[in-house]
This record gives C-alpha cells, sequence and structure tokens, in this order.
C-alpha cells in the first residue's frame, strides 16, 4: 500500500469550513453541514458539503457516520457509506436520515460536523469466470452462530 498520496480539493462558495482531520490518530476528515435543517424521524436529505475532490485512481473516498452523532442523535449516513470514485469531481453530497425511534426531530445548523470522509486504496483485481464453486461447508449469514444479547451497566439497553 502506497501511503504517500495527495488530493485536490475545491471549496464551493458556500462551504462552511475546510474539512480536517481533528487529531493525528484520525482515520478520516470531519465534513460540515452547508445548511440549516431540521430533520425529522424517518426524514432524510441530501446534505451538500461544499467541496469537490481530486484523487490519484488508486483512491476512493468513503462518506461514513460521525459516531457521536449517529449515537447521541440517531442521524447518519443514509445508506450506512457513500463512495466517491476516483472520476467523480462534482460536488460531495451526503445523504442523512434521522433514525430516531423516540420521534423526536433533530436540528442540523450550517458548520455542524454531520459526517466524515476516509480515503481507501482500490484495488481491481482481473476476474476470472468459474463454472462452479469449491462448497468449502460454510453457510450463509449468521453460519457461525449467534451470540447473546448483554446488558452494559449504564448504556441502557441491551446490545
Amino acid at each position: 500500500m502506497n501511503l504517500n498520496f495527495s488530493i485536490e480539493m475545491m471549496m464551493f462558495p458556500h462551504a462552511v469550513g475546510v474539512p480536517e482531520y481533528k487529531t493525528p490518530g484520525a482515520a478520516a476528515m470531519d465534513l460540515y453541514a452547508t445548511e440549516s435543517v431540521m430533520l425529522y424521524p424517518g426524514q432524510s436529505v441530501l446534505m451538500p458539503s461544499g467541496i469537490a475532490v481530486r484523487m490519484p485512481k488508486n483512491l476512493c473516498a468513503e462518506i461514513m457516520s460521525r459516531s457521536g452523532l449517529g449515537s447521541r442523535e440517531d442521524v447518519n449516513v443514509k445508506m450506512g457509506v457513500g463512495l466517491i470514485d476516483s472520476d467523480y469531481r462534482k460536488e460531495i453530497f451526503i445523504p442523512l436520515i434521522n433514525r430516531s425511534p423516540e420521534g423526536e426531530p433533530v436540528h442540523i445548523a450550517a458548520g455542524d460536523r454531520v459526517a466524515q470522509m476516509r480515503f481507501t486504496e482500490v484495488v481491481h483485481p482481473e476476474v476470472e469466470i468459474a463454472v462452479a464453486m469449491d462448497d468449502n461447508g460454510r453457510g450463509g449469514f449468521g453460519h457461525t452462530g449467534g451470540h447473546k444479547r448483554v446488558t452494559i451497566q449504564g448504556m441502557g439497553g441491551d446490545y
């Protein structure tokens, strides 16, 4: 893996804050809301990020939820992760959804950190078409067995 690369970032006039790594050990850059919005339970919005990026062909960017926003407010990146290909050059949008089970709306203010962007190396393997696959005896989803639900003191629920 080549860890020496650079990207170019274009800031649109409506950008609020420059994406940055908040700590030396941060794996992803924080992205900011460019608009204020009240997000009701089950409602989603495509939030403009105010940025576009140009990156080497061997990279992609992943737009992911911020753990604090997701755990405190139940606001997440809608599909779990958004994938930005190296040849995409337009503004990046952040698909946010309010998954609050209590029915509480969440106010997102312009300038709030709402997602994070991580750069990942891309591999393009050569594909060979097979006529059959060996059965290794493994099942599908959940084939290794479930897990017991546990209660964590002070966390208010089963996990």
